[in-house]
C-alpha cells in the first residue's frame, strides 16, 4: 500500500479483501482438488469454485450447475474446519440433504468430522 493510502481505511480495506480472495481462492481449489480426487469413484464431479462473502453459511453446494460456494471468511479458520467445509459440501452432490447416510458418507472420508465441526471459531 502506497503512503498516501495509510489513512484510507476503504481502500486498505478492498485490499486487504483482494488479497483475502486471492489466497481463499488457491488454498481451497486446492483441496476441492485433492477431495475429487478422493471422491470421484463416488460420482462426484469436480465442481466450479467461487469465493464470496457470506452472512450465515460456510458453504454452499449447487448440484444441478455442478457448482459450490465458500465463504470468504472461512479462509480464516482452522485448516482442519476448511477441510470439514469442502468435504461437506461436495458430499452434497451425492446427498441433496442432511440425513443419516450422507453423515456416514462424510466419516468414510474423514473419520473425526464431529470434533472438526465442534471447534470453535
Amino acid at each position: 500500500i502506497k503512503e498516501k493510502y495509510f489513512n484510507n481505511h476503504e481502500y486498505i480495506k478492498k485490499v486487504y479483501e483482494k488479497k483475502l480472495k486471492e489466497i481463499a481462492s488457491k488454498e481451497i481449489n486446492e483441496l476441492v482438488k485433492y477431495y475429487y480426487n478422493m471422491l470421484k469413484d463416488e460420482g462426484i464431479p469436480l465442481p466450479i469454485v467461487e469465493i464470496r462473502k457470506m452472512k450465515a453459511r460456510w458453504g454452499c453446494c449447487f448440484p444441478k450447475q455442478e457448482k459450490v460456494k465458500f465463504n470468504l471468511s472461512l479462509i480464516k479458520t482452522p485448516i482442519e474446519c476448511v477441510e470439514y467445509v469442502v468435504l461437506h459440501e461436495l458430499s452434497h452432490f451425492k446427498y441433496q440433504n442432511h440425513s443419516k447416510d450422507f453423515y456416514n458418507f462424510i466419516e468414510k472420508y474423514m473419520f473425526d468430522w464431529k470434533e472438526r465441526r465442534k471447534i470453535k471459531l
